[in-house]
């Protein structure tokens, strides 16, 4: 661990209209499921608030975790308790979901539904392609939280398709020591073909090195912002629930600093923080 380099900063890169496009929300008031996996502690909307201030963030974009399953009231009651305005949401739906639900869905501040691929027995690229095609009709996006193997085998079929956005969580899995590897290739060549956006978060999922610098994963990020810097986004993935779980919380404003490495110019990190979200979640 390189230990002389500055820590990294989260004034360093912030920009106007700074947004956050991946985060969760821990509530016991809301049932989880029976067979829940990830059960972390509560991580509440006032903590979150403390959060976007200590970091200057002013939109947000809340995910539901697989803690909830395909209920989403949470999710729809953090975008009204953050403003509506400035907060939009990615859901979890069941594939035989009714249309009117979806279009409550969408009132309440959806734009995408995510498919956890990262546990057996998920669902198929067959039924990620039907329900892409649905909910097109609403501008909505597929986001995929999936292993660099899965994805991999998931790249022929994402590179066809034309007909939706794909948002891939965390860089795609892939592992930072691994930059000459196939599962990079794959994400490398989603992003030249033009439907893909990469979340730049979960940089310890991804780092051999580790904290507080993630320099190989820093190196990654920076490698897919030269490809596509108009489909990057980023996400602080707080409260880091598997890293929490682990007792091993990240400091989130160097994470946030790391951006500042990443896109020293401040009209690319402006891309990444402002611009490709308000684009994509209709800000």
């Amino acid at each position: 661990m390189d230990t002389a380099r500055p820590t990294p900063s989260a004034r360093d890169a912030i920009v106007a209209g700074a947004t956050d496009c991946h985060f969760h929300i821990y509530d016991e008031s809301y049932p989880a499921l029976p067979n829940a996996v990830l059960r972390p502690p509560p991580a509440p909307i006032s903590d979150y608030r403390a959060l976007q201030r200590r970091l200057g963030l002013t939109r947000a974009v809340i995910v539901q975790p697989s803690t909830y399953g395909t209920d989403n009231r949470l999710i729809l009651d953090v975008v009204q308790a953050l403003g509506p305005a400035n907060t939009r949401a990615v859901a979890v739906v069941a594939e035989d979901i009714h249309d009117d639900e979806l279009a409550r869905l969408h009132a309440g501040g959806v734009r995408g539904i995510r498919f956890n691929l990262s546990r057996p027995g998920g669902p198929g690229q067959d039924a990620i392609e039907r329900m892409g095609q649905r909910v097109a009709q609403w501008g909505w996006h597929v986001q995929l939280n999936t292993s660099a193997q899965v994805l991999r085998e998931l790249g022929p079929a994402l590179l066809r398709q034309r007909d939706y956005p794909v948002v891939v969580d965390h860089m795609g899995h892939v592992p930072a020591t691994a930059l000459d590897g196939a599962e990079y290739q794959t994400l490398a060549d989603l992003l030249r073909a033009g439907a893909t956006y990469v979340k730049l978060s979960g940089f310890y999922k991804v780092s051999a090195q580790g904290a507080p610098h993630y320099a190989d994963a820093v190196e990654l990020a920076r490698r897919l912002v030269e490809i596509a810097p108009d489909r990057m986004l980023w996400g602080s993935d707080w409260p880091h629930p598997t890293e929490s779980a682990k007792g091993n919380a990240p400091d989130d404003a160097i994470l946030f600093g790391l951006l500042a490495e990443i896109a020293p110019d401040k009209p690319t990190r402006t891309k990444i923080l402002a611009e490709n979200p308000a684009r994509l979640y209709g800000f």
